[in-house]
């Protein structure tokens, strides 16, 4: 394997599953790194490899113990930019950690160093699933909707309450353009200044959304305004329904009008 290669599989945020990762490099063709070492006195037991991990437990262990001795240690942490191999796009940052008592140790084949990437993996229990491909919603929207589940799953609770708000205005914003845009000329047009609670109830007035949505909708932008003007949290299992709500509403606004079973005017009832 390559030396520009990590040996351990990292998380992709894009693949969402652990792949082979490769350092950037600049233009001179070097990897973007830069390198802290360390040097630490350490309790270190006999005729085992020591992790950084062990050595914080063995420095509180007293300097009596017949079976440590101690001994000078150097720790390295390197930071590196890292692309992932499987997507091919996706760019992260990631810590690496060893010793050089690991490094002199360390079976052939295995892996020195343990990594801690960022943005974090998201925990398990709320790492979202698209159901929608969003082959017709605005990439701006897309992009922001993206930036919200990131955020929801990195566990920004505040900033994905936000966002969530943020959405449901760019929602808003791009369908009374639309609306707008097709005013007849006698009728008085939509105001440019709008706040978002009327902004909603336009598009139920126009059979854009649903009673249900308006409601649904209404209420993200409360808890939107709460975050962000009295920093206001909410329960992280409410956010994920508002999340897959706000997905349904962007496939039933955007995409379900473009679906080919819609344009197929073969079809009867």
């Amino acid at each position: 394997m390559s030396d520009n290669i990590l040996r351990s599989r990292l998380y992709c945020r894009n693949c969402q599953i652990k792949q082979l990762h490769e350092l950037v490099m600049n233009q001179d063709n070097q990897p973007l790194k830069y390198v802290e070492t360390k040097k630490k006195k350490v309790k270190h037991r006999h005729n085992q490899d020591i992790t950084e991990l062990d050595a914080a437990k063995e420095v509180s262990l007293a300097a009596s113990n017949s079976i440590h001795e101690e001994v000078e240690c150097l720790f390295y942490d390197k930071y590196v930019i890292v692309k992932c191999r499987g997507c091919g796009e996706t760019v992260s940052f990631v810590k690496m950690t060893t010793n050089e008592l690991a490094i002199e140790s360390v079976e052939e084949g295995k892996d020195p160093y343990t990594y801690k990437i960022y943005p974090e993996p998201p925990r398990r229990k709320y790492r979202l699933q698209g159901k929608y491909s969003f082959q017709h919603v605005p990439q701006w929207i897309k992009e922001l909707r993206n930036e919200v589940v990131r955020a929801f799953e990195q566990g920004a609770i505040l900033l994905s309450l936000a966002g969530l708000r943020m959405v449901t205005e760019a929602i808003c914003k791009q369908h009374i353009d639309i609306i707008s845009s097709g005013i007849d000329s006698n009728i008085e047009p939509i105001p440019n200044n709008l706040s978002l609670q009327k902004m909603i109830d336009i598009l139920l007035d126009h059979n854009i959304i649903t009673k249900p949505h308006h409601v649904i909708l209404q209420k993200v932008r409360v808890l939107g305004n709460k975050a962000v003007h009295q920093f206001t949290s909410q329960d992280r299992d409410l956010i994920h329904i508002a999340i897959e709500v706000l997905d349904n509403l962007l496939y039933n606004v955007f995409d379900l009008e473009q679906s080919k079973l819609a344009q197929n005017d073969n079809f009867t009832f």
